[in-house]
């Protein structure tokens, strides 16, 4: 059997990261191929600190209080994911990257990930597989920059740290156009992990939140105040309460705040939502896997993850004030799904070198 490593996001505190490792390395499992996620850093310490009190006004006072209760619970989700991560995924922590570097592990393929990991302004050595050994074959998979470009102090850094690949999957086509300055190597756009494996894979993992009524679920990265109008419309249109998942203090209009969510938690929100109004990616994915009717909050400073993967797959870009009337194409977009999946599987398939 094959062994391979992926150096990817595979964090505590974010769901996205959590499901796009389990999903890459579910699809390579089921191919016959080992795969390890490698971090380079220790594992997380999910004790529950309180935040510091910063004087004794009235008003400080009862934020703090706020704020503890918020700690307190999500530090229940902490707890939660890193329980699922240790369930569902195979992952060794190396301590530092400094000790990766003098004690490379040894595999057959090692894989950059998938995620944001090739965030220009970062460059982090550890994603570009900067570790690893002459001889031993690099690539990446649907890697993400996050932006657009790169800094004119990251270029020469950037340039140097692309040539380590000897092959190259990028999950967005404006990536791909920035990446193909520094190489002469073919460059796939490949679509997130997360779509390689089916919504009634993804079921298994689900585990049930307690809410007993049909809600709108809002699970904001980045949210604009002014979206709440849209949110309380469509509340009243549909009789429906409106739950969101938090983070910590927000602006997010919800009849019910929900900080205390479980990755796995998480899938099925989303799942018995009807309809999810959300600026995260993987909330777009997931909401597209789940052939949910679903409004994408785009970032305008961040646009391109989200409308890359809606021109991928022909889904339509709604607004909040559109959502109740809108249908959705999920013959056409489903089979998209299924095109892009089987053109990914593909590219493992041939640098992986594995059976189809």
């Amino acid at each position: 059997m094959k062994k391979t490593y992926t150096t990817t996001y595979c964090e505590w505190n974010s769901y996205g990261s959590i499901l796009q490792a389990l999903a890459l390395q579910q699809t390579l499992i089921k191919k016959g191929i080992q795969n390890i996620i490698l971090k380079d850093a220790s594992p997380p310490n999910s004790k529950y600190y309180l935040p510091k009190l910063n004087g004794f006004h009235i008003i400080t006072i009862v934020k703090w209080l706020f704020n503890c209760i918020i700690k307190s619970k999500t530090s229940k989700k902490y707890r939660k994911n890193l329980d699922f991560i240790s369930r569902n995924i195979n992952i060794e922590y190396g301590e530092s990257y400094n000790k990766i570097l003098k004690n490379p592990p040894k595999a057959d393929f090692f894989i950059a990930g998938s995620d944001q990991i090739w965030h220009p302004d970062l460059c982090k050595p550890f994603f570009f597989l900067d570790f690893v050994k002459d001889g031993t074959k690099r690539i990446s998979y649907a890697a993400s920059m996050g932006k657009t470009s790169v800094s004119l102090e990251k270029k020469s850094e950037f340039a140097r740290l692309i040539k380590n690949f000897d092959a190259i999957s990028v999950r967005e086509e404006d990536n791909a156009n920035v990446i193909s300055t520094y190489t002469d190597k073919e460059i796939a756009v490949n679509i997130d992990p997360t779509f390689l494996i089916t919504k009634e894979e993804w079921r298994r993992y689900e585990k049930e939140y307690s809410i007993k009524y049909r809600y709108i679920l809002v699970y904001s990265i980045y949210w604009d105040e002014k979206l709440n109008k849209e949110v309380k419309k469509l509340s009243r249109e549909t009789g429906l309460r409106v739950i969101s998942i938090s983070a910590g203090l927000d602006k997010v209009f919800a009849h019910k705040k929900l900080y205390d969510v479980g990755v796995d938690e998480f899938l099925w929100l989303i799942d018995h939502a009807e309809y999810v109004i959300t600026s995260s990616f993987h909330g777009v994915a997931f909401s597209t896997i789940f052939n949910k009717k679903y409004s994408a909050v785009v970032n305008p400073k961040l646009p391109s993850r989200i409308r890359n993967l809606f021109e991928m797959l022909s889904v339509p870009i709604i607004s909040i004030d559109e959502l109740s009337d809108m249908v959705f194409d999920y013959e056409l977009i489903n089979e998209n799904m299924r095109l892009e999946k089987e053109k990914s599987l593909n590219f493992l398939t041939k640098e992986l070198e594995f059976e189809k």
